[in-house]
């Protein structure tokens, strides 16, 4: 299988392709970039101003090739139906995910923590893809990441226990 970013509104070109190469060096799959798309209308919540994670990848499922994965990457602020707020979320059924790098920078963030983050969010949400689900180990990058504190603790690998899962 390959792994397709798909861009959605504006993100920096450099931090795309630094994120590429990430993927591609932990997962070892082949990772490509689709040209940029708008977010969609029908995912964003103006009241919150938010996007619903689910209706993105929705929107984003008509756009995957089949025989790959598909990795939304937004600069949007991500919720889910029971979160106010999510850093990522996938449908394994779909074979589609998005990541929001909304709240993993902001003031102070350099860009190589950005980077960081952004890998283990995109690995995190490939690996739900490839069937995997949470790891109690807190330092594995399928730990659930419910703050950036945990997202900074976790490695961008997969721990003993789930290397073996991956597809």
């Amino acid at each position: 299988m390959d792994i397709v970013l798909q861009p959605v509104g504006q993100i920096d070109p450099g931090l795309l392709e630094a994120l590429r190469q990430g993927l591609c060096s932990v997962i070892g799959y082949s990772v490509s970039i689709n040209p940029r798309i708008a977010v969609p209308e029908q995912a964003y919540d103006a009241a919150r101003d938010q996007c619903l994670a689910d209706t993105l990848i929705e929107e984003l499922y008509p756009l995957r090739k089949k025989g790959s994965y598909l990795l939304g990457i937004t600069a949007v602020n991500l919720y889910a139906t029971d979160k106010n707020f999510v850093f990522g979320e996938a449908s394994p059924m779909m074979e589609t995910a998005v990541i929001s790098l909304y709240l993993l920078g902001g003031p102070g963030v350099s860009k190589e923590l950005l980077l960081e983050r952004a890998v283990k969010e995109a690995v995190h949400e490939v690996g739900h893809l490839m069937g995997m689900d949470h790891c109690d180990n807190g330092q594995c990058v399928m730990h659930f990441s419910g703050s950036l504190i945990d997202t900074d603790v976790k490695n961008n690998y997969f721990c003993a226990n789930c290397r073996p899962r991956l597809l």
